[in-house]
Formats: structure tokens, C-alpha cells, sequence
């Protein structure tokens, strides 16, 4: 599993389209409407509690925005 991501940093959420703080989740979506659940984004560390996300392989990946490394997951 690699530590690092590897993508361009990322700038938006993309649920909220806020931009990120100081982390950002590349994560599965649980809890939200019917057409999103199941599906994989770039979250805000909001939207990634509002939607009851996890962390863990199958579920999703935090990361450090400035560094870009894994910080949990």
C-alpha cells in the first residue's frame, strides 16, 4: 500500500466544493443520497464525518494536504 499520494494536490471537496483545511479523505461514501452511496471522493474532514465515513482498507485513506502523506487508513 503505497504512503503517499501521488495525484496533484487536491483543492475542493467534492461534495461541498469548499476547499480543504489541512487534511482531505479519499474516501467511500456511506451515508448520503442515494445516487452518491458506495462511490469514492476526494472529502472535506465535514463531509467525511457527515457521511460516516471510515477509514481502513475498502473504506478510505486520510492525508495531509501539505506534505501529502497517508496519515491514517
Amino acid at each position: 500500500m503505497t504512503q503517499t499520494w501521488f495525484g496533484s494536490p487536491p483543492d475542493l471537496c467534492e461534495l461541498c466544493k469548499e476547499p480543504f483545511a489541512s487534511v482531505f479523505y479519499d474516501a467511500r461514501i456511506n451515508h448520503a443520497p442515494p445516487h452518491l452511496r458506495g462511490k469514492w471522493a476526494l472529502l472535506c474532514r465535514k463531509c467525511f464525518i457527515a457521511t460516516e465515513g471510515r477509514l481502513g482498507l475498502n473504506y478510505g485513506q486520510e492525508y495531509d494536504l501539505q506534505t501529502l502523506k497517508k496519515l491514517r487508513g
